[in-house]
């Protein structure tokens, strides 16, 4: 079980541009218990990644509170949020939570939605990829208003 919330940097080339994303990642602990750290680790993030094990009903119940919790302590709307639900395959035991259910959720929330397995390691760049694409996009439309500003 992680403890403690892991920040870590990655420069990801954003496919079809000259560009590349610097992206800090927080891994922060999942546990109820511990969201005391997640909360104090997150304040100025901009982008969400929420995971749920697909075999586990109750980790799928939690992600309103976890979506709630990231709008609260970044002060980003829920209307928003932009992101990813991933739905995780552990590889052990039969999906508790039907696919359908998982992109209902991502999409009252405008989240992307994917479905990973952390054990075979299959698609488990999906929901990062996604994310460098939106803020490039997002950030080449900011530096557009800004040059239009200035003509």
């Amino acid at each position: 079980m992680t403890t403690k919330c892991i920040v870590e940097s990655k420069r990801v080339r954003v496919p079809d541009a000259p560009s590349i994303v610097e992206m800090f990642i927080h891994d922060c602990p999942g546990h109820s218990a511990l969201k005391p750290i997640t909360e104090k680790s997150i304040t100025e993030c901009e982008y969400l990644i929420v995971c749920y094990d697909c075999t586990n009903s109750a980790s799928f119940q939690a992600v309103d509170s976890w979506i709630s919790m990231f709008s609260r302590q970044t002060m980003v709307g829920l209307q928003q949020i932009s992101g990813a639900l991933v739905a995780l395959h552990s590889g052990e035991g039969t999906p508790a939570v039907n696919v359908s259910l998982g992109k209902d959720k991502a999409a009252q929330y405008g989240l992307y939605f994917c479905e990973s397995n952390g054990i075979r390691g299959t698609d488990t760049d999906i929901p990062f990829s996604y994310i460098v694409h939106e803020a490039h996009k997002e950030k080449s439309a900011s530096m557009s208003d800004l040059v239009d500003g200035l003509e």
